[in-house]
């Protein structure tokens, strides 16, 4: 079992090396430094906990109430919340575990309750409703700083900078999230294997459907290479979805028979699919990870598929000469958020590069922080960052278009289906803990069998937060997500 909380707490297959020694020494001190701190007791203990609570004497949208050692304390005003399909008032409950959390809190303000959580030392009622009364309550709360805190974010700020992606630096951070095995993403995502935001249709109720009603919810995949016509399971509300997301992009790409695209970042390959046996296009994709391009071999061979869509290993800024100027339409879905602002100028030459120089597009996906909100965002490192995509970064709408412009490519469409993608983090999150102990676990511990069960707990919650945190955004429109067209100048296919 690993020494530090942190350690614990990171994704299984990051690997401390590739941060430099220095810096991840200096991690590992302040990290154990705080685990230290955090189990102080007497007078410490109780000035950060007088010191939270002080602080949460400030909200004043919705009601919180903190349970801990037979106190009950309450805080906030009643609150009513419109944005998830039908107005309710806004309440949620603490339950502190372990008196360590106040200390932890007190150090690390939002980390320190995100690890609280993951390590089991607080309960929540509903992490969803709690998140959101943070963001709805952002500007009276302000930040929870201790001299400490300053340093340990810095920190963490150079520790993601330090896994930047860099050409080795990408596979590392890819590979982090997205090597878990396919049974672990299997066990949450729909039938189709995708994992990017769908759009839910009148049919489905729309992005806040599952609120207002239950809906079905399909087992699993188990097999990866079961036809799509063999299939006996009929398709419920999220796999319409990301079906309906799959062909909204195909449409804005003008993909028809005969299209040559390049689909970079193909994940299980659901796109490529659909593009190729319902648009009859001819696509090459990519992947930097290996367990993805494995399972898609299987799914285009059995798909028969084997002529049309070529899967190729290899990161972005290493495909050969033949794809310069050969391509259509060149799509990602949800990729851009792992390519790191320092290199996304880089990432739309690129793709320019392999776009055909007249009558080409580049239709991609990306979640973005508002304009106003971004230089703070930029220079901070938050739960995502940290503990899920380490290396990854959100942009704005304003810096992705300086940096396609730059590269020669102009903006010729954004739709914003943000709020469809908390319905999506709500649907994966459902399906996460229906099948954690039947599929989940044991695909963890096949993979890994020397975690203990205090490892999976943590792995456990660790997703439970990350999905209910970024839900919490998506649904308050603190985070966008978009489709973005681009094209050259004098593009008469548009």
């Amino acid at each position: 079992m690993a020494s530090s909380t942190t350690e614990y707490i990171k994704t299984k297959n990051i690997g401390l090396a590739n941060r430099g020694f220095l810096l991840s020494a200096l991690e590992g001190v302040l990290n154990s430094t705080q685990d230290l701190l955090a189990s102080s007791k007497g007078p410490v203990q109780s000035l950060a906990k007088s010191t939270v609570l002080d602080t949460l004497k400030r909200v004043k949208r919705g009601e919180l109430e903190v349970h801990t050692q037979g106190e009950v304390h309450k805080f906030g005003e009643p609150y009513i919340l419109y944005t998830d399909g039908h107005p309710r008032e806004l309440k949620a409950t603490l339950t502190v575990v372990d008196e360590s959390f106040w200390m932890r809190l007190f150090l690390h303000a939002d980390f320190g309750f995100a690890d609280a959580y993951m390590l089991g030392q607080i309960d929540v009622d509903s992490l969803n409703d709690i998140f959101r009364m943070f963001v709805l309550n952002r500007k009276y709360l302000g930040e929870l700083h201790s001299f400490v805190t300053p340093v340990l974010r810095f920190v963490s700020y150079l520790s993601n900078m330090r896994l930047a992606n860099k050409l080795i630096g990408s596979r590392s951070n890819i590979s982090a999230h997205y090597d878990l095995s396919n049974e672990v993403f299997a066990a949450f995502l729909s039938w189709d294997m995708t994992y990017s935001c769908a759009v839910f249709d009148e049919e489905a109720k729309g992005c806040t459907g599952d609120l207002v009603e239950d809906r079905p919810v399909a087992p699993p995949r188990t097999n990866f290479t079961v036809l799509s016509e063999e299939r006996t399971i009929p398709p419920d509300d999220l796999e319409r979805g990301q079906l309906e997301k799959l062909h909204l992009i195909a449409k804005r790409a003008r993909i028809t028979p005969g299209t040559k695209v390049l689909e970079i970042g193909c994940g299980w390959g659901s796109f490529a699919i659909l593009a190729a046996r319902t648009y009859g296009a001819t696509v090459d994709a990519i992947t930097i990870s290996e367990v993805q391009k494995v399972a898609l071999d299987e799914r285009i061979k059995a798909e028969g598929l084997a002529g049309s869509v070529t899967v190729h290993l290899m990161d972005y800024r290493d495909m050969p000469e033949s794809f310069h100027h050969a391509f259509d339409s060149v799509v990602s879905i949800g990729v851009m958020e792992h390519v790191g602002v320092e290199f996304m100028q880089t990432w739309f030459e690129q793709m320019s590069w392999a776009m055909k120089v007249e009558n080409s597009f580049k239709v991609f996906t990306m979640s973005t922080v508002p304009d106003t909100r971004w230089h703070m965002y930029s220079t901070e490192v938050d739960f995502v960052r940290k503990y899920i995509y380490p290396g990854g970064q959100l942009s704005s709408i304003k810096t992705l278009v300086d940096d396609a412009c730059a590269a020669g490519l102009n903006i010729e469409s954004v739709e914003n289906i943000g709020p469809h993608y908390a319905r999506t983090l709500r649907e994966w999150n459902r399906r996460f803990c229906r099948n954690y102990d039947a599929q989940i676990k044991p695909a963890l511990l096949q993979t890994y069998p020397e975690l203990e069960e205090r490892d999976l707990e943590i792995f456990r919650r660790k997703w439970m937060y990350y999905f209910a945190y970024s839900e919490a955004g998506f649904a308050l429109r603190s985070i966008s997500d978009s489709v973005f067209v681009l094209t050259r100048e004098a593009n008469l296919r548009v």
